[in-house]
């Protein structure tokens, strides 16, 4: 039992409090050091006892043996607690606790530019600077701005030639570790196991299916402060009312920028990785994108879906039945010929008639 009171001292030396150890509570030192009114105190009065828990990797003092036990997690690459939600790992039950706030409907902290909510306070304020153009933070190799460091810190690692993230499913190897998370999603269709039992769509989230759900039957509850247009989800919402803030959430990480829309990112995305998994069953030629394929197809197959409501032309692309219905269109925008005054439909039709008629061309 300690029969002499305690001085607690500050990095200097200063006598922070005295402690009486003469209190039959103190006969046990960790009680004894937990009458310290705060955690950094409660570290100092431990370190003068004598009983601390040192961790071997980074030398870090700890004031029990469960503290350290928590702390020595943070140095293993296990990450034994999963959220079922999204079946994102975390390597402390706390870390995913506090990652489930984001799948919650409570969501406290609201951007009044935008109308997005958020569940956690830092997430909020780094949101908020999406709204401003200045872009404080420069990269020393490229001389690319962003808004945040760690924006900054992201785009460095496409400076770095190593590529530590490998994909399960096929061969590509990535800098970062959520671009490969991107790739996941986009290549290999993610973690999508929330399907629609009345479309093929499939979601991340619980929540977010209960949403799409709503295009079904035609809900349309939340309403646009700007326009007053109405919406089936908030997250439908959100993205409509970027179109009156301007702002794009989605930054790229190899360059600056940045996108009203998950997809258009996605689709940006391959750009810069040059991927192309929609192949051809065909011929093998490969696309970025579906609607690629998709249209790609059709020069096997001779569909053409794209119906004129006027004449009943058929065509392989929508942009090539729009071309088309602006014949019908009597006030139709027409570009005329300056050397014979011949009219013509499209701007590349009269490109063609000067070079075969006229012999000229633009150079």
């Amino acid at each position: 039992m300690f029969l002499f009171p305690l001085q607690v001292r500050g990095n200097k030396g200063e006598v922070l409090y005295i402690l009486d150890a003469t209190n039959p509570r103190h006969s046990n030192w960790l009680r004894f050091v937990h009458e310290a009114p705060s955690q950094e105190q409660k570290n100092l009065a431990a370190i003068q006892v004598h009983e601390i828990y040192e961790c071997q990797d980074c030398d870090k003092k700890f004031i029990s043996a469960n503290q350290l036990r928590r702390h020595m997690i943070t140095h293993s690459e296990k990450r034994p607690y999963t959220c079922e939600v999204c079946c994102k790992s975390f390597k402390r039950l706390d870390q995913v606790t506090a990652h489930k706030i984001i799948h919650s409907e409570d969501k406290p902290y609201q951007c009044k530019l935008c109308g997005k909510g958020f569940a956690h306070r830092n997430v909020y304020k780094n949101h908020k600077k999406t709204h401003s153009e200045e872009r404080p933070f420069q990269c020393e190799e490229c001389k690319a701005l962003f808004r945040t460091p760690f924006s900054l810190q992201r785009h460095l690692l496409i400076h770095n030639s190593e590529r530590t993230f490998k994909c399960d499913h096929c061969d590509a190897t990535f800098k970062r570790k959520d671009t490969l998370n991107v790739h996941i999603q986009v290549v290999h269709d993610g973690h999508k196991k929330y399907k629609c039992d009345l479309c093929d769509k499939a979601f991340v989230t619980p929540s977010v299916l209960k949403s799409h759900k709503k295009t079904h039957t035609g809900e349309k509850e939340k309403i646009c402060p700007y326009c007053g247009q109405k919406f089936a989800s908030n997250g439908t919402l959100r993205v409509h009312i970027r179109s009156h803030t301007g702002e794009r959430p989605y930054q790229c990480p190899y360059c600056d920028k940045a996108f009203s829309k998950n997809d258009g990112l996605k689709m940006h995305i391959r750009t810069h990785t040059r991927e192309k998994p929609y192949q051809c069953t065909e011929c093998n030629k490969a696309f970025s994108q579906k609607r690629g394929l998709d249209e790609h197809m059709r020069t096997h197959t001779g569909e053409k879906p794209f119906q004129c409501d006027v004449c009943d032309l058929s065509f392989s692309l929508k942009k090539m039945l729009i071309r088309h219905k602006l014949t019908h269109n009597p006030n139709r925008p027409m570009a005329e010929c300056q050397l014979c005054h011949k009219k013509f439909t499209r701007n590349d039709y009269l490109k063609v008639h000067m070079e075969n008629v006229h012999g000229e061309t633009d150079s």
